[in-house]
């Protein structure tokens, strides 16, 4: 009996591993998907926060290319880990983000710029065929919380603990997160995949574990677990 129940939850484990980059798929997946081999992670959109008088807007923006740096190379190190040559593991290629990154920045495009930035115009920057684009929309810096606090001032100088942003912090137990990630076809400027999740975050948390909280559950669901290649 005690087999059976043993077998019968190690099944129930594999279908809902299975099924679950399944529900996130759209309708142009099983069409587009076997022809991508690559995969571009782009800087993250950040949205929902605002800076305070006493911050400037340059430093503002040195805040969310942090973050969006660090959310950007947890969700490629988590995806890396998911690929392989097991049935189950994702079979892409992932482009390196230091190489993304760097193209992007010679055509001028930034963290701060890259929801503006078309299919088109990364089609033709990018060596790709897919890309990650992600959306967060959270009114936190993730990257200045608590256990993060002393280090974010001795490697900014110019943020002081008064700061609104920090107050709110450390004022708040927890916040909420609004993940949205897309795998986009570069060549039909079109979805293959769309995720989007509400998340709940503790500020109590260090800022590496919010950042593998967030991203891990994008990682667990991606596709290109099974697929046949073509071209």
């Amino acid at each position: 009996m005690i087999m059976k129940k043993s077998l019968l939850l190690l099944i129930t484990l594999v279908l809902i591993s299975c099924s679950s980059s399944e529900k996130f798929k759209t309708s142009a997946y099983d069409s587009l998907a076997p022809s991508h081999k690559t995969i571009a992670i782009l800087p993250i959109d950040l949205v929902g926060k605002s800076y305070p008088a006493e911050m400037s807007e340059e430093q503002f923006d040195r805040l969310l290319a942090k973050e969006s740096n660090e959310i950007q190379t947890t969700l490629y190190n988590l995806i890396a880990r998911e690929t392989g040559r097991e049935k189950s593991d994702i079979k892409i290629r992932l482009k390196s983000i230091t190489t993304t990154n760097s193209t992007l920045e010679n055509a001028g495009i930034t963290q701060k710029n890259i929801a503006d930035i078309t299919e088109a115009d990364l089609k033709s920057i990018l060596d790709v065929d897919v890309v990650l684009r992600t959306r967060i929309f959270t009114n936190v810096f993730l990257t200045d919380t608590r256990e993060d606090l002393t280090s974010e001032i001795l490697t900014t100088a110019e943020t002081i603990v008064k700061n609104s942003i920090l107050t709110k912090a450390l004022s708040f137990e927890k916040a909420q997160a609004d993940v949205k990630c897309e795998l986009v076809d570069l060549d039909k400027a079109t979805p293959v995949w769309v995720y989007d999740k509400k998340r709940t975050i503790s500020l109590r948390d260090k800022n590496s574990e919010i950042m593998k909280k967030l991203c891990s559950d994008v990682s667990k669901n991606m596709p290109y677990r099974e697929i046949t290649r073509r071209g």
